[in-house]
């Protein structure tokens, strides 16, 4: 009920955010009233102390589940009395490759998940239910047994995607009237949506437009978000939610040609008040997390593709972060050592961006295919530069981002994972909890 209320009031809010009167509002006043002694702060704080050293954390991507499973990932999850839950966290094991394979039998007290695992339209039901079942349980598990906290990617679903697309449905794009879905999204314009699904079922009618369809889906996840808290203290475990990441890249439908710099900003906001309406301060700190393809650092509201043209205010943001693949990459030194010059650049503007503002600066997805056997050198490097202060690197899972592609790949990664400034598991005073 909660939940239904917050989406009437949102829905009753003007339609399309200026930015002006956003920057006024309520963003920066629903931060400071975050509690000092809250979970959320004291992550953020241990953040803000790693950047100041020389070490930093090593993020996993998805490492606990698979949400390609066509049913959902049952792993931690159980049913009873036809009702999916979690299973008691002493019946949870979180292992995986990399544990095994590559760190040593230490695990990484930063990890990545999807929130299209537990939230959309284009799976069933029950797929969502079984993921969220066995998430909740892998965060709290993650959270009271080592210390690690959650980071939030979202691959939003399209919501016009057509039953029998091929591939995931973030990659459908509309043309026409409904080729700029942010913009409907703020503005309540659009055509019904969000009935395609990958099996070609029907589960849900449609919702009147992109507008009602997206604060269904934050009802959603505020509704997931307020079921992680610690079992022993029943206080919020914080989450890191990224907003819609990569914007200054074409291939989302949130990204630059889809809609105006301006209008990702908007959404961002949207996004960020709505979620601290439902699940209070304490519960997410907000990561903005473009990739490598602008064109200049640039500043706060510009319509070109810079860095800052998508930033939402100091008052969104909690954290600055960067995909950038291109970081250990080049069939020669030469090249390779471009690339990382390249990068090492783009990492210090952040940092003297972010040191003004008291924010950790991420390298926020890297590697990928086509690594070099000594990628993780290059990335290490690329965390520690003069100039730089870097509290986590992420690399990405998907096409052998984090499995080694060769022999001497695998020695690189685990020489990695030996470096006494790589925080994990066991490293002295870097728990978050």
């Amino acid at each position: 009920m909660k939940n239904v209320i917050l989406l009437a009031a949102l829905a009753a809010l003007p339609a399309l955010y200026a930015d002006a009167k956003i920057n006024a509002r309520a963003g920066k006043g629903d931060t400071s009233r975050r509690s000092s002694d809250s979970n959320a702060e004291k992550v953020l704080a241990k953040l803000r102390e790693v950047g100041r050293s020389p070490n930093y954390y090593w993020a996993w991507t998805d490492p606990w589940l698979w949400y390609g499973a066509k049913e959902g990932d049952m792993r931690f999850a159980e049913e009873k009395d036809g009702r999916l839950r979690p299973k008691p966290l002493a019946d949870v094991k979180l292992t995986c490759d990399y544990v095994s394979r590559y760190s040593d039998g230490r695990r990484a007290l930063v990890n990545y998940m999807d929130l299209l695992s537990v939230v959309g339209t284009w799976q069933s039901p029950r797929y969502y239910a079984v993921n969220r079942a066995s998430l909740t349980a892998a965060v709290q598990k993650q959270w009271v047994e080592f210390g690690a906290v959650m980071v939030f990617t979202w691959h939003m679903d399209h919501p016009y995607c057509t039953n029998g697309f091929p591939q995931a449905s973030y990659r459908f794009t509309s043309m026409g009237t409904n080729r700029n879905v942010v913009r409907q999204i703020l503005d309540g314009t659009g055509d019904p949506c969000g009935t395609g699904t990958a099996d070609g079922k029907s589960y849900r009618t449609a919702f009147k437009n992109p507008r009602a369809w997206f604060l269904a889906q934050l009802a959603d996840i505020a509704d997931f978000f307020n079921g992680l808290n610690d079992p022993e203290t029943g206080k919020p475990i914080p989450v890191i939610l990224r907003y819609p990441h990569e914007a200054d890249g074409y291939w989302f439908w949130w990204g630059d040609t889809w809609c105006t710099p301006a209008e990702l900003r908007a959404l961002s906001r949207l996004e960020a008040d709505y979620l601290r309406r439902a699940c209070g301060p304490d519960r997410i700190l907000f990561a903005y997390t473009p990739d490598r393809h602008w064109k200049s650092f640039g500043r706060e509201g510009d319509t070109d593709n810079t860095f800052l043209a998508r930033y939402p205010g100091d008052a969104y943001v909690d954290i600055l972060g960067i995909d950038d693949y291109s970081i250990g990459i080049g069939k020669t030194q030469d090249e390779a050592e471009r690339y990382l010059k390249e990068a090492i650049g783009r990492l210090r503007q952040m940092t003297a961006f972010a040191s003004k503002r008291n924010q950790p600066v991420w390298i926020s997805e890297s590697g990928g295919s086509g690594k070099r056997d000594d990628f993780w050198v290059y990335l290490h490097r690329a965390a520690t530069a003069k100039g730089v202060s870097c509290s986590v690197v992420d690399v990405w899972c998907g096409g052998c981002g984090m499995m080694p592609e060769t022999p001497a790949s695998a020695e690189d990664e685990t020489a990695f994972a030996r470096r006494p400034c790589v925080l994990m598991e066991g490293s002295r005073g870097t728990s978050f909890r």
